[in-house]
């Protein structure tokens, strides 16, 4: 557990070079779902009570078949001010993770993008319209290569990393 907390401090120390706009993690701790995020420096999170509650609350010795994800947000489309924008995003049926930018997203989905103003209140971030495009795609042993149709139509460069909700895998995958 100590180590654990520790490699999540390291975690945000190195990624702040990152972003700093916005901190999250997503954990899935015994069949579990735990989400952590917040619009604010990732250093300053791991000094918050309510974070360091949060840790001692959801991570101990006894976690079994434990994964996490986690992002520090350098805020390029959609506004850090709105949570569901902030990372790790959570979709239908998918908590994910998502660094660059997907260029032609908002095209793909029919979504529209004011070109004025990519942090505007009312955009969705790339990333939320990516996951909200992955979780049109059924579960099951059709997912790899339908997931794979998807990333060859997106432009742009990205890395994600993303799960199931309802599932024990984690998926990366990157074109940079």
């Amino acid at each position: 557990f100590d180590q654990l907390t520790n490699d999540l401090k390291l975690f945000s120390k190195l990624s702040k070079l990152r972003g700093s706009d916005t901190y999250g993690l997503a954990f899935k701790i015994n069949k579990k779902n735990i989400i952590y995020k917040l619009n604010e420096n990732p250093l300053k999170i791991q000094k918050r009570q309510d974070y360091k509650k949060f840790i001692k609350n959801h991570l101990n010795e006894n976690s079994k078949n434990f994964l996490y994800i986690g992002q520090n947000r350098l805020v390029t489309n959609g506004s850090k001010s709105s949570h569901e924008n902030n990372q790790p995003i959570i979709s239908e049926n998918i908590i994910g993770i998502h660094n660059g930018i997907f260029s032609n997203i908002y095209s793909i989905l029919g979504e529209s993008l004011d070109n004025q103003n990519h942090e505007g209140l009312n955009v969705k971030s790339d990333s939320h319209l990516f996951y909200k495009l992955l979780s049109k795609i059924p579960n099951n042993d059709n997912f790899i290569l339908q997931f794979l149709k998807i990333i060859n139509e997106v432009k742009g460069n990205f890395s994600v990393a993303f799960f199931f909700k309802d599932r024990d895998e984690l998926y990366l995958s990157s074109n940079c």
